[in-house]
């Protein structure tokens, strides 16, 4: 899903596109899995497509949605030690 998404938002040229913590809800998947597989399609999408017009990409959460909050900070720091 994210490498479509991806894929759309470049086609249209858009500069920038945000995600929500995608599975964590209702379907109870893992937030620090969840958001490294969306890292790491991100990343894997920007290596394949280094012409992209997408140069930002954000990742949303609710404001009481601590747990994918305290996530984000912990892949961010994994991912960019």
């Amino acid at each position: 899903m994210i490498d479509k998404c991806m894929t759309v938002a470049n086609q249209k040229g858009y500069k920038s596109i945000c995600f929500p913590c995608l599975g964590t809800g209702y379907n109870g998947y893992p937030h620090l899995e969840a958001a490294g597989q969306m890292l790491e399609a991100i990343t894997d999408y920007d290596k394949r497509v280094p012409s992209t017009s997408v140069k930002k990409v954000k990742f949303v959460a609710l404001n009481n949605d601590r747990k994918s909050l305290d996530v984000s900070v912990q892949v961010k720091f994994i991912n960019y030690m």
